[in-house]
This record gives structure tokens, sequence and C-alpha cells, in this order.
């Protein structure tokens, strides 16, 4: 064999090892780099049947999904709607072109309005793989747990969606060392839990009646997506010793709907709600003597002062009709609302009126009907609640209301079984205090126990 024929074997020969060595290696690296660089975190939910998805590389692996779609080979950006901000300037920075935008605005009419995107709802961006990086999929976040997907195809589809909830229960117990507006902010829990445990006791008690000393036990359930809280699901029962009287609440299911009784399966609930607010306090009771804030002389004063901030929602105290909505120079914005034999009821100083709810229109107990203000002859934001019965204002926190209808022996069996499966949950539970120095070492621990 001469010179030259040994030379092109050796050539040869060197082509495929470098072949060999070189190029499939890094083409395996880019594969396994770009398989772990797109893959995206919390993923939940199944994908829409036309949603689309790239060939995995690792065909023994999951399909991982985001909002339904299927997400192997797509890359995955997130953003917060800032103030301001619609579809357009959304997407324009993202190449998508205003007719897209256009035409995707168009067809999401049937299933959401774009001119409702809200700034400081979160949004979704998700691109093909390449060097393009087209946007494939806009998902705004309606609310924590729905969301709409524009989904950037030929033709444009939209979409809404709803994420995977799951529900955890919880169970929080402690004694207050100054107020349960403070210890229910120490112990974690939400002004919507505290809120739906005054709706629930709103017939039997009142919560400004609590006080230091007072002990609270509550199971709840709470709402999950992607290992986040994002709300309470519903409140399975609850016990306050306030001033060594004991308040029990447990609910329970029939025909869908969830209601709450004591332990002897008598209903808690009452026609009428004890507060026209979730949570405030009584700064001026029913009296027939009060100096007047603004004129400076003692006068009757036939109603019950609740003060709150601004913009406190004013809920109807009971069902009834809308006698009268307008303005009056003393008791500024103000509603009176007919309750067919009980009375009427009158909400004064009110900052405006909700916008839905007109005259001789019937309101249900517990609807919004304005908010807290403080128009008319009034020095700072809070309600005049007045109650008049048979032509006479008398004293609403002293009425008698009537209550609820009580379990049905048949119901009664299965309720009292399941109050005595949480009574000794409870009596598993640790106890702990609130409103301790954040520093204490006590509340570690307590909150590790939790």
């Amino acid at each position: 064999m001469n010179l030259s024929h040994r030379l092109f074997l050796l050539f040869i020969s060197a082509l495929i090892f470098v072949s060999l060595t070189g190029m499939v290696p890094q083409q395996t690296e880019l594969l396994v780099e770009s398989q772990t660089e797109l893959q995206p975190k919390n993923i939940p939910d199944k994908a829409p049947q036309h949603a689309t998805s790239l060939p995995s590389p690792l065909q023994n692996s999951p399909e991982k999904r985001y909002c339904g779609i299927a997400m192997e080979g797509y890359r995955l950006k997130t953003g917060v709607v800032k103030s301001g901000q619609t579809l357009t300037h959304l997407l324009n920075p993202h190449g998508i072109s205003n007719a897209a935008i256009f035409q995707a605005a168009k067809t999401s009419k049937p299933v959401f309005d774009v001119r409702r995107i809200k700034a400081g709802n979160t949004y979704s961006l998700i691109s093909s793989p390449g060097d393009d990086n087209q946007i494939k999929y806009f998902i705004y976040d309606q609310t924590s747990t729905s969301y709409v997907v524009f989904a950037f195809e030929k033709p444009i589809q939209v979409y809404t969606g709803k994420k995977e909830i799951k529900i955890k229960t919880r169970t929080l117990s402690g004694t207050i060392t100054s107020n349960l507006w403070n210890a229910a902010s120490d112990s974690g829990m939400s002004q919507d839990l505290i809120y739906a445990l005054g709706d629930i006791f709103a017939g039997t008690m009142d919560f400004r009646h609590l006080h230091k000393g007072d002990e609270f036990m509550i199971t709840f359930e709470e709402q999950f997506v992607q290992n986040k809280c994002v709300g309470i699901e519903k409140i399975k029962a609850a016990q306050l010793i306030c001033s060594n009287n004991t308040f029990h609440a447990f609910g329970y299911e029939a025909n869908g709907m969830v209601s709450y009784y004591n332990e002897q399966g008598n209903s808690l609930e009452k026609s009428f709600l004890k507060c026209p607010l979730k949570y405030s306090r009584i700064s001026s009771k029913f009296t027939t003597r009060r100096l007047h804030p603004i004129k400076k002389k003692y006068m009757a004063h036939p109603g019950i002062d609740y003060a709150a901030p601004r913009g406190t929602p004013v809920r109807s105290v009971g069902n009834g009709t809308i006698i009268f909505k307008g303005y009056c120079k003393s008791a500024g914005n103000y509603i009176k609302i007919k309750h067919a034999g009980v009375g009427i009821s009158e909400y004064m100083h009110l900052s405006k009126f909700n916008a839905r709810i007109k005259k001789n229109q019937t309101v249900k107990k517990g609807q919004i009907i304005g908010y807290v203000g403080s128009t008319g002859y009034a020095t700072g934001p809070h309600l005049d609640l007045r109650f008049k019965k048979n032509g006479k204002y008398v004293d609403y926190t002293k009425m008698n209301l009537p209550t609820g209808k009580s379990l049905t022996n048949s119901h009664k069996e299965i309720f009292l079984k399941q109050v005595a499966t949480i009574k000794q949950q409870w009596e598993d539970a640790p106890r702990v205090s609130f409103n301790i120095p954040a520093q204490s070492p006590d509340v570690v621990s307590n909150a590790e126990k939790r």
C-alpha cells in the first residue's frame, strides 16, 4: 500500500473518530440541557383537547402540564399586570401583532372581556422552542383558581379553565391575651376566616364582647392551589368561651347547603344579622340623651354608631324591600329597608351606594347595599344604624330575633356522631396563646405544633 493510500485511510479514520467522540455527546448534552431548562414548576390540571406538544427526547419522562397545556419543549415566563396595562401592552413586546391581538380580543368576548384585565393579577407566556421564541399561549389569571387561555393558533382560540384545588383541614386553638382581631393576626388566621366566624355566630353573640382570657377553637378547610393557600373552603366547627359561657357551632350539610347548629342540633341562624358590618366597634349606643358632636347640645340618638374604615361594605340586616335611597342634610347618603312584619332598618352616612340596588328592589339578608362614609352630620367615617318598629325607634341590639329550624331526627343522629368526632379531635389538639411578642420561643414552638 503506497503512502497516498495510507494518508487517505488515516484521514477517514480521523473523521469517524471525531464524529463518534465529539458531535454525538454535544447533541445529547443539548437535549438534556433543554429538557432541564424548560421543565416548569408546579404544573397542575388536565390538558384541553386541542393543546399541542412537541415530541419528548426522553420518552419515559412523565408529561408536564401547565393550566392544561402539555409543556414538553416549551418555555414559560410569568409576570404581574401593572397599572394601566392592557392586552396590547402585555403582548406587543413579545412579537404578537396588533391584528392578532384584535382578533384575540374579538374571539374572547363570549368568555372574557379583555377590558377587565386588572393590575396586580398574574399572567403567563408560553413560547415555542428554538431561536424564534414565538408566543404560543397567553394565560391570564382571573382569580387564584380560574384562568383564561389565549391560544395563538390558526384560528386563534380563547377558553377558560379552573386550577386544581386541594382541600386541607386545619385546627387552630388559643387563648386571647388582648383581643380577637390581634389573636387572629398572630395566629396566621386570614380576615376571611374571622369574618366567616362572625357570620356563623352573628345570631348568637357579638365578637366585640370577646376580650382577654377568652378562648377559641376552630376546625376549618382551606383551599390550596400549587401548595399555596388561596382561600377558606368552609368552617367545619368552632367553639368560643366568653366570660365562662361556651358557644358552639357545628356545620352540617344537607341538600348541598351547609348550615350551623349548636351541639344539640338547634339552628344558630337568625332571620336578621346582629351587625350590618362584618367587623367594627360600637362608638355610640342607642340613647335618649347624648351630646351631639356637631350641634353641641344634648339630643336623643335613636340608633347605633359603628365605627369602621371608609369604604367598609354595609349589609342589609335582613330580607326586605328598599323604600328609600337618597340624600338628606343630616343623614347624608342613606337607605331605608322595610322588613315585612318586623319593621324598617335605616343606614346613614354612607360614602356611596351599591350601584346595583334601586328603590323598590328586594334585598336579602347580608346583601351589600352601600359603603361606610361620613356624609351628612358626621365627624368621621361610621355607620348609623336605626330600626323602627311599630312607628317607633327601638334599640336593635336588644331585639329578640327569631332563629331558624332545628335538625330533624333523621339528620340529628348523623349530626351527633360528627359532633362527637370533632370534639375528640379537639381534645387531642394542642392549646396555644396568641398576642405574644413574635420573638418569644413559645410562639415558634406552638407554630411548629400546628
